[in-house]
């Protein structure tokens, strides 16, 4: 039994999708509008994790006190033990983020 090529697979009009985008390849006008679209898609993501991080470390935070309250701790273990875990220990983010889920709701549980 021989072994097929994976070229074989993609038909010739993907082919010369593929030709074209490469011959696209270091031109500016070309590379610029999804770099741009990357660096806004970041700049939600980073906005969101400071909003959410803002009002689970202070819940009790407005927008006249925003660090009013009790800072909370627990949540601030939690992020960075699921910082750590993936990076350091090669955990799987799936899992992560059920330990992070199942801890947050026996906090909201127990507290």
């Amino acid at each position: 039994m021989g072994t097929i090529n994976h070229g074989e697979w993609i038909r010739p009009q993907e082919r010369l999708c593929t030709l074209r985008v490469e011959a696209t390849r270091g031109e500016p006008r070309f590379a610029a509008p999804p770099t741009g679209i990357t660096a806004e898609v970041v700049g939600v993501v980073l906005n969101l994790a400071v909003f959410f991080a803002w009002h689970t470390f202070w819940p009790q935070g407005t927008a006249m006190a925003p660090f009013a309250g009790d800072f909370e701790r627990f949540p601030l273990i939690v992020a960075v033990a699921a910082f750590v875990a993936p990076w350091k220990y090669q955990a799987d983010i799936m899992k992560v983020i059920g330990v992070c889920a199942l801890l947050g709701l026996a906090c909201s549980f127990f507290s």
